[in-house]
């Protein structure tokens, strides 16, 4: 009797030990999260647990290209029309060394024009706010013709009957800031205030067989202010701008204005890349005088004229 119950003792504690090394042994192999929802698990009458699923990884959109904030725009455009007015040019400002308010453009033979525009725009900032632009227009003229009256210029006498040649040149130069305001419901209306600078090169030159070349160049620079309106209906591709640019009145500096209305259409746009072609109609004076006793003076009426062009951007 003794031995039987020696034997269940010994048996007793052989399996307390080894019940202890399973479990253990079960801690060391199983995963941890494995473990513990075993410990964990509910009761078969409990509320099932939601298990939070993994959250996807959110990739961000890529950015489109138009949304950088600077854009370059070229344009180049082509204008042909009337001329009116007259070039005086003295020698020393002397008395009696030109013909008062002459020679005229139309007396020269020059009464049409063919001017040569080109300009760029680079917007930057928010939504391309801010511009700065530069531009040239190429303007020259030349004839040949026969003088119907006498003619006085730089103290050069051309007798009335003299064959003439002329070559005057007009080119001038802008540059400056613009600042884009974006007005209406549809946004499509745009306003640009600006201000800046032109640069104006006068070349005149007029000669006669058997007499000496009359010639002067001036170059000045003057200040330049501007507003330009474009209107693009609902932000479609036919748009109509109005151009105006026009130098304060300064004493002994040029004055150049321009008036433009034209009549845009984009017919091309791949990304950020544009294009557009436009027609329009325009006008410009560009006035000049010194402060000599009789001065250097020029008055050149263009207009209207009728405006052909193209404009990219990118």
């Amino acid at each position: 009797m003794k031995s039987s119950r020696t034997a269940a003792r010994r048996s007793h504690l052989i399996f307390v030990p080894l019940a202890v090394a399973m479990l253990v042994a079960a801690g060391w192999i199983l995963p941890p999260n494995m473990a513990r929802a075993q410990d964990a698990a509910p009761a078969p009458d409990a509320e099932p647990v939601p298990v939070a699923r993994p959250r996807a990884a959110v990739v961000p959109e890529p950015r489109d290209s138009r949304d950088r904030d600077w854009e370059l725009s070229l344009e180049g455009s082509y204008l042909y029309g009337p001329l009116n007015g007259f070039v005086q040019i003295p020698s020393g400002g002397e008395p009696g060394t030109s013909s008062r308010h002459r020679p005229t453009f139309n007396e020269l033979g020059i009464d049409n024009v063919s001017i040569y525009d080109a300009s760029s725009k680079f917007s930057f900032g928010e939504d391309k706010a801010n511009q700065l632009y530069a531009g040239a227009q190429i303007i020259h003229l030349s004839s040949k013709n026969t003088l119907k009256e006498d003619l006085v210029s730089q103290a050069i006498s051309f007798p009335a009957g003299s064959p003439v040649s002329s070559k005057i040149k007009l080119n001038w130069y802008r540059f400056g800031y613009r600042r884009k305001i974006v007005l209406g419901d549809y946004k499509d209306l745009e306003l640009y205030p600006a201000i800046g600078g032109a640069l104006l090169t006068f070349d005149y030159r007029l000669d006669a067989p058997g007499e000496p070349s009359a010639h002067r160049k001036i170059m000045k620079l003057t200040p330049l202010v501007g507003l330009e309106l474009d209107w693009r209906p609902k932000r479609g591709p036919l748009s109509i701008e109005l151009d105006l640019l026009a130098s304060p009145p300064i004493d002994g500096l040029p004055v150049i204005c321009v008036e433009d209305l034209l009549l845009k259409y984009r017919f091309y746009e791949r990304g950020r890349f544009t294009g557009s072609g436009f027609v329009g109609v325009a006008w410009e004076q560009i006035y000049f005088e010194d402060n000599q006793s009789l001065a250097n003076r020029i008055n050149a009426e263009f207009g209207p004229m009728i405006v052909l062009g193209v404009e990219v951007k990118f």
